[in-house]
């Protein structure tokens, strides 16, 4: 019962993962409240990591298992063109809201509606705290570091060369994400 409780847990938090990180594809169109967040995300760490976009009404908790949209970070640099639904977002590496204590280090942009939205070219950075302040957590807590840089050219190259008929159909703003 436990066993079979845990499986289905696992597949539901598996599947909402994989649907919201899912970039757009060339056949998809957008609705009417709808644009693309277009961004790079590299990392200079060897492991990739995570940067997560939350609605500015986005809610969490134990039994809510919709997880918001997914930007893969890697050494390289990573290509992420997502269909959001039109409105304010958060870039952020936890599950923290807005309206938290600890809210800090993440960046606002807006997605405009029927829009290709560049904002901006993502980093993450993760570095581990002071010795003292993860003896006294039982653990090294790290520091994750979140920047956002304007590299629109690079980036709309990219687009252009995977996805034209995306760039095409759309038109491209640009507005980079801030604190």
């Amino acid at each position: 019962m436990v066993r079979s409780f845990s499986l289905t847990m696992s597949a539901i938090i598996l599947s909402s993962c994989a649907t919201g990180t899912a970039n757009i594809k060339s056949s998809d169109y957008l609705q009417n409240n709808e644009g693309i967040a277009l961004t790079t995300c590299k990392t200079p760490n060897s492991l990739n990591r995570e940067i997560l976009l939350y609605p500015k009404e986005y809610e969490h908790g134990f039994l809510k298992f919709s997880l918001p949209p997914i930007v893969l970070c890697t050494q390289e640099g990573k290509l992420a063109a997502i269909k959001l639904e039109a409105g304010e977002y958060y870039a952020s590496s936890s599950f923290k809201t807005a309206d938290k204590v600890g809210w800090n280090n993440v960046y606002k942009f807006t997605i405009e509606p029927n829009k290709i939205n560049y904002i901006g070219d993502l980093r993450i950075a993760v570095r581990g705290t002071n010795i003292v302040t993860g003896l006294l957590a039982g653990f090294d807590q790290p520091q994750i570091h979140i920047s956002a840089l304007d590299n629109r050219q690079e980036t709309v190259q990219k687009l252009k060369a995977e996805r034209p008929d995306i760039v095409d159909q759309y038109e491209i703003v640009f507005d980079i994400a801030k604190r």
